[in-house]
């Protein structure tokens, strides 16, 4: 949904088509500029977010891991432990998993 390769195929309207050109320029702010990025959207959206940062990284010539990744979310709930070690899998530069995992439980 994020990328600049398929952003104008997306826009259904002028609303969508602000949200999506919105996203890119912030994607390109956060490559070029900022420590932190807290994505807040759909977790079935994050995959390709992330990809769509790290193509502005590219951009910049920054490597993505100096970018402290967050994501804003009332929990992280997979079905099993082998979907939300693919989570962590993805976001391994973050060491989110060794942070965490006093926190989580599973049942």
């Amino acid at each position: 949904m994020w990328t600049r390769s398929t952003s104008r195929s997306r826009c259904r309207s002028a609303r969508r088509c602000g949200s999506v050109a919105a996203q890119e320029v912030l994607l390109r702010i956060v490559a070029k500029h900022a420590d932190v990025w807290n994505y807040n959207g759909s977790m079935a959206d994050f995959d390709e977010a992330l990809e769509a940062l790290k193509g502005h990284c590219k951009d910049v010539g920054r490597d993505i891991d100096e970018i402290r990744i967050t994501v804003m979310a009332g929990g992280i709930c997979y079905d099993s432990k082998d979907e939300l070690d693919g989570f962590f899998a993805r976001i391994a530069p973050q060491r989110l998993r060794e942070r965490a995992a006093a926190r989580l439980h599973f049942v």
